[in-house]
């Protein structure tokens, strides 16, 4: 039940178990968030808590009400953290405070534990604060209980050391106990003075790391190993609190470790590792254990023995870092990524306005620069691409590296969508910008997908899925673009995951069955004619895919589909041998004199292949085909990323009297090298060159300008004896500019669309019906 008394936030649960709290915040967004936070924890509590109250009202509150613990922002209207911790000292109350701060730099952590506060929490990370709250608590409950046990065993002698993982400290610890049980009188003074000389001698000289220290922390004697491994010379340890070298964040345990050693005095304390300041200001780390010597006559201390482990941790660290660390660029990796990205969505649930992006960036075509440059240029640019990317983030926000072509960004606390895309932005003006490695100039695109992140969202994968899929859009749109995920985008990847497994499984079939029998893939042939003769030289061989519930699928949403996914590799397979058979078969029918031809294209992957000519030697062999009725099209992509190893398997087809076609000239690279390095037989002008010509609009300088451009290519390709053929002929006057430009074939509707099985073989017939 919730009630307004007195200008006051009072909730009052009948438990008797309840705590009551003293929330001093002036903002009440984060007041709510505190009560949400403990009450989804479970914690029962009541709490007093009014905006702005002042100094002498929060003074009344300690005197009226008996506090468990107080929960204070570092600043407050009309006061801060440390006169809230006089207020609390003036009133008696030993009672935890814990601080709650926005930011806390480490300096200044130091100074608030050292005045008196208990433990902090930032704000961002205030879904700890219920673990907090408790250990603090119950750390003071036993303080006190401490301070009753001290008093009840000031007349007690511990009879037995606790156990220890550090044996060398047990005979100390029995020599002090045998010190206190020596009488007085001459013999057993004898006895204690060598009992303390052997003592000294031993911990002296011993490796062990040996402190000696009262329940404040204060040392009262430290080993000259101490002293050695860390630097120091007696009076700036002896006498001083070993609270002021021990690492911030291993504060609290130190402490908890000393409090429960005073509590139990006859149970073993479990070993602890925590950090010590050197004299150079760097950490060692030391593991010990703490055992109470506070009531023994001849120590009267907590004796502290340890190890130092500073090496051993270095190494895990290092360990640690390699595995959650990318070789080569030192970047965060994908597991690491994902960590700290549900981090933040742990963080996102428990504050209500927080939004954060992921974004991802694909370095696109980055397996065509890999086989042009080399490794070792092209991780050169990836650690060049990785520098960039940090610069242009601000400190706190993660770029990891997930795979060779591909970095992940986390931008943390955004205020909304356009913070994320002026990051894409910045992005893509800096990576395309042309790198200079080793005197090679390279151009690079990123293709950026973005997700952002709220407390709807359920795991980090849900969001990277979120991410790639905006990625693989604004790679399917445009290439050096950015997308941001919309829920429409996911419906379209499911659509396409599900285009994927029938791609697959129409693949299955076709490889499960006899090459005879019908698939879903059917091919289309379309003639190539002769533009002197007007002759059928030959047909091109198009895959077309019916898809027995879509219906027909264009080869313009399939083919890159398959390349994408490797599935290219089995589907130019079967329509090479398919392709082959269908030929063998018109060349029955077809007298001995007439050459008929057949072409086929190869993905860039196909050519990739280290057995294509074993696989094309055999399909050979299966369908008795002269290999130099086969012509194979590949497109200038092909010769690219394959620049080194291309040559040697070109001129193994050439001898197999295979010739080679580059096609759909004049869309890629455009290089008139290709012409020259590689052993091509024709040449074949995309369609968008051809459809810009015509006598019926000569008089145009755009067309002009295509025809001597058109002759430029042809005339080139004639002299390093090269022949052309002309796609997307589709008007008579364009078939006839050609033939005055000396171009030898063409395809496209003028001839003839390209036709199933039966209608070419039909066509096939005529041209034998006329010989």
């Amino acid at each position: 039940m919730i009630e307004i008394k007195h200008g006051m936030y009072q909730i009052r649960p009948a438990a008797s178990q309840e705590l009551h709290l003293l929330i001093v915040e002036d903002v009440m967004e984060d007041v709510e968030l505190i009560i949400q936070i403990l009450k989804s924890d479970g914690i029962k509590f009541t709490y007093d808590y009014d905006i702005a109250k002042s100094y002498l009202d929060y003074r009344q509150l300690l005197k009226d009400n008996v506090y468990d613990a107080i929960l204070s922002d570092y600043h407050v209207v009309h006061s801060d953290i440390f006169e809230v911790l006089g207020l609390l000292q003036q009133s008696e109350q030993e009672i935890p405070l814990i601080l709650i701060a926005e930011e806390l730099e480490e300096k200044e952590a130091l100074k608030v534990l050292k005045a008196g506060v208990n433990s902090y929490v930032l704000k961002n990370k205030l879904f700890t604060l219920s673990i907090i709250l408790e250990r603090a608590i119950a750390e003071y409950k036993l303080k006190k209980e401490q301070q009753l046990t001290i008093k009840k065993l000031e007349q007690q002698v511990q009879q037995k050391a606790k156990e220890t993982a550090i044996t060398s400290q047990l005979e100390p610890i029995k020599m002090l106990k045998d010190m206190h049980n020596i009488t007085e009188g001459k013999q057993a003074r004898k006895a204690k003075l060598e009992n303390e000389r052997r003592l000294r001698a031993l911990i002296e000289n011993t490796t062990d790391l040996t402190w000696i220290i009262d329940a404040h922390g204060t040392s009262s004697y430290v080993s000259p190993s101490v002293m050695k491994t860390l630097g120091y010379v007696p009076e700036e340890v002896v006498s001083q609190s070993i609270f002021d070298l021990i690492h911030i964040n291993d504060l609290l345990l130190v402490t908890c470790t000393i409090n429960k050693a005073i509590k139990n005095p006859n149970i073993s304390q479990t070993a602890i590792k925590y950090r010590v300041k050197n004299s150079s200001g760097s950490w060692c780390f030391f593991e010990g254990i703490l055992t109470n010597f506070l009531d023994d006559p001849g120590v009267r201390g907590i004796i502290i023995n340890s190890h130092d482990i500073t090496q051993r941790k270095l190494t895990e660290e290092r360990w640690k870092y390699n595995v959650f660390h990318d070789a080569l660029t030192h970047l965060p990796n994908h597991d690491l990524f994902i960590d700290r990205l549900e981090e933040k969505i742990k963080e996102t649930k428990c504050r209500k306005k927080l939004l954060f992006a992921v974004l991802l960036v694909d370095i696109d075509r980055f397996k065509v620069l890999n086989n042009r440059f080399g490794h070792q240029i092209t991780n050169k640019l990836i650690v060049m691409i990785a520098k960039k990317l940090k610069t242009l983030l601000n400190h706190g926000n993660t770029v990891a590296r997930l795979s060779p072509d591909e970095f992940g960004i986390l931008l943390e606390n955004i205020s909304d969508i356009s913070d994320a895309t002026y990051i894409a932005d910045q992005i893509n003006k800096q990576l395309t910008l042309p790198i200079i490695l080793d005197g090679n100039e390279i151009f690079i695109n990123p293709s950026i997908g973005i997700a952002v992140g709220s407390r709807n969202i359920s795991s980090a994968e849900h969001i990277l899925q979120d991410a790639e899929i905006a990625m693989y859009h604004a790679k399917n749109l445009s290439r050096g673009s950015h997308q941001v995920f919309c829920n429409s985008m996911r419906s379209q990847f499911l659509q396409r995951v599900q285009l994927e497994n029938d791609l697959q499984s129409a693949l299955n079939n076709i490889q499960s069955q006899s090459l005879r029998k019908q698939s879903e893939f059917i091919l289309y042939y379309q003639p190539i004619v002769s533009l002197a003769t007007n002759e059928i030289t030959g047909f091109e061989a198009l895959v077309r895919w019916q898809h027995p519930k879509l219906g027909f699928i264009s080869p313009d949403e399939f083919i890159p589909l398959a390349e994408e996914t490797g599935l290219i590799i089995p589907l130019g397979l079967w329509i090479l041998r398919e392709a082959c058979f269908q030929l063998r078969k018109w060349q029955n029918q077809l007298p001995n004199n007439y050459h008929l031809n057949i072409n086929v294209n190869l993905s860039a992957k196909q050519f990739a292949q280290v057995d294509l000519i074993d696989q094309i030697d055999k399909i050979l062999l299966e369908t008795q085909l002269d290999g130099k009725s086969l012509k194979l099209e590949i497109t200038e992509s092909t010769l690219i990323e394959n620049n080194e190893s291309i040559r040697g398997k070109m001129s193994r087809l050439r001898a197999r009297n295979i010739d080679l076609y580059i096609d759909d000239f004049g869309t890629g690279y455009s290089s008139f090298n290709y012409l020259y390095n590689f052993p091509m037989n024709t040449l074949k002008i995309d369609r968008s060159f051809i459809n810009r010509i015509g006598l019926t609009n000569l008089v145009n300088n755009k067309s002009i300008k295509t025809i001597e451009i058109l002759r430029s290519i042809i005339t080139l390709s004639h002299n390093l004896g090269i022949n052309v053929v002309a796609e997307g002929v589709e008007t008579p006057e364009q078939a006839l500019q050609l033939q005055a430009l000396k171009c030898e074939y063409a395809q496209g509707y003028l001839f003839s669309k390209p036709l199933d099985m039966t209608a070419a073989t039909g066509l096939v017939a005529q041209i034998n019906n006329q010989k």
